[in-house]
């Protein structure tokens, strides 16, 4: 078994946790256990705080334009 079988279940179930959101989030984070085979969700956090925009030269600019709805997957900043 493949670790992508073996988290399937856990995907799923993170899935189906989010359609309780009234609207999508651009980012969240869904923590749960694996018990007798189902995933139990412990914690639904639509807004992460720490999205370690730092890491990447480019990514607050991303986050921004995703959040704003803007067309993302510029490669740089100031390109257009």
């Amino acid at each position: 078994m493949s670790a992508t079988t073996a988290a399937m279940p856990s995907i799923t179930a993170a899935q189906r946790a989010l359609t309780v959101l009234p609207s999508m989030p651009l980012c969240c984070r869904v923590d749960g256990i694996m018990r007798n085979g189902e995933c139990m969700l412990m914690e639904l956090e639509p807004s992460k705080p720490a999205l370690a925009l730092h890491r990447d030269r480019c990514a607050a600019e991303r986050c921004a334009d995703a959040t704003l709805g803007r067309p993302v997957g510029r490669s740089s900043p100031g390109e257009t």
